[in-house]
């Protein structure tokens, strides 16, 4: 359970480039903390695709976050604040939540293209929400998926809202 967890950050060069993985991009689990300013599954200038798993050879995810055996996680994922927006794409799911028992705040992120509006011919969701989930809340975030921007099977208490979803 990994708690006062930092992954990028709001200053100049201080967010995380996560891309051509071989499978996720980024998994968490069970982890607290904050992720500001992070572009995951794009290149470094945030406006193409990179995905992790290029050559789509596994069902994958840009950004993933699970709970583990009685341990939950508590991240802020993004923020209103300068520097604090992350951008996840160019994988099955952008970004995908399955934690019973923690809480995530998701604020103010670009989930599911680039900078430039484009988006993964293989990417499924923008944002999934499984596995008995609890409170997460989705606010001010530009979400697209081919399939779905939003998928939540399983769980409770998701709160929605401001956010943009679909083609801009």
């Amino acid at each position: 359970n990994l708690t006062n967890l930092e992954l990028g950050g709001v200053g100049n060069n201080e967010g995380n480039l996560v891309s051509g993985n071989g499978r996720d991009g980024c998994r968490l689990i069970s982890c607290s903390g904050t992720v500001y300013g992070n572009k995951i599954g794009t290149d470094i200038t945030g406006n193409d695709t990179l995905p992790n798993d290029p050559f789509h050879t596994e069902y994958n995810t840009a950004f993933n976050c699970n709970g583990y055996n009685g341990l939950s996680g508590n991240l802020i994922i993004g923020g209103m604040e300068p520097g604090q927006r992350n951008i996840f794409s160019g994988n099955d799911i952008a970004l995908n939540i399955a934690d019973y028992s923690g809480q995530y705040s998701v604020i103010n992120n670009l989930i599911g293209q680039t900078l430039s509006g484009l988006v993964s011919p293989f990417q499924y969701f923008g944002f999934q929400m499984y596995y008995d989930t609890n409170h997460v809340t989705l606010e001010n975030n530009f979400i697209y998926g081919v399939n779905a921007g939003v998928f939540a099977t399983q769980g409770k208490n998701l709160l929605a809202s401001d956010n943009v979803m679909g083609l801009d």
